[in-house]
């Protein structure tokens, strides 16, 4: 009888034991559950906040770029206001002054020559400026400021020879300036004087 006591204590024993063990790892086994749900909320909380902060990033180098955009939107302005003072500038070409006294043969006289020589020799200027000048205005027109230049130097030297002032002035300042120079305003301003003075001279000296 003692014996089957004793052997029901064992086992009552045992089985508390069991039970202490089972309840103890049922409890460890909740709070590791509870704790991998803590961590899943963590990164799931993280994570949410993560795509707002990218966005924002994304964001603000859109607004800089538009901000960006703007002085380039305005250079096209400024190449305009550029355009316009250059074409001040052209439209401000000073022409030259191109008021000589009347033409004169003293340099013949001086030179001895008589007057039925000297009417020679202009007249021979004259047919001489009469050809060359079809051959000045086409080379204007074409824009061939080497035949122009040209021209002129072979009238040149005649008008020095013969005397000064008037054509023959002009005629220097004009030879002067192709080799300086080739504004198209200015090379008409003198090619208008050119033909006043030319019909200056076939006036004073007619044949």
């Amino acid at each position: 009888m003692t014996t089957f006591i004793i052997i029901g204590v064992i086992i009552l024993v045992i089985a508390v034991i069991v039970y202490i063990e089972y309840k103890n790892e049922k409890e460890y086994k909740k709070e590791q559950a509870d704790k991998q749900k803590r961590q899943i909320k963590r990164k799931e909380s993280s994570y949410n906040t993560r795509p707002s902060e990218r966005h924002r990033k994304k964001v603000e180098p859109l607004q800089t770029q538009r901000v960006d955009k703007k002085p380039m939107e305005q250079k096209p302005m400024e190449q305009k206001s550029v355009d316009k003072k250059t074409a001040e500038v052209k439209e401000t070409i000073r022409l030259p002054d191109c008021h000589y006294p009347a033409f004169n043969h003293a340099r013949l006289t001086k030179m001895g020559f008589s007057k039925e020589e000297t009417d020679e020799f202009l007249q021979e200027l004259i047919e001489q400026i009469d050809t060359q000048l079809p051959v000045m205005e086409d080379a204007i027109l074409q824009k061939d400021y080497t035949t122009l230049d040209s021209a002129l130097h072979t009238i040149k030297g005649s008008t020095s020879t013969i005397g000064t002032g008037g054509i023959s002035d002009l005629i220097d300042a004009f030879n002067l300036y192709i080799h300086k120079d080739k504004e198209p305003k200015v090379i008409s301003h003198y090619m208008k004087y050119f033909k006043h003075y030319f019909e200056a001279l076939k006036t004073q000296y007619p044949v």
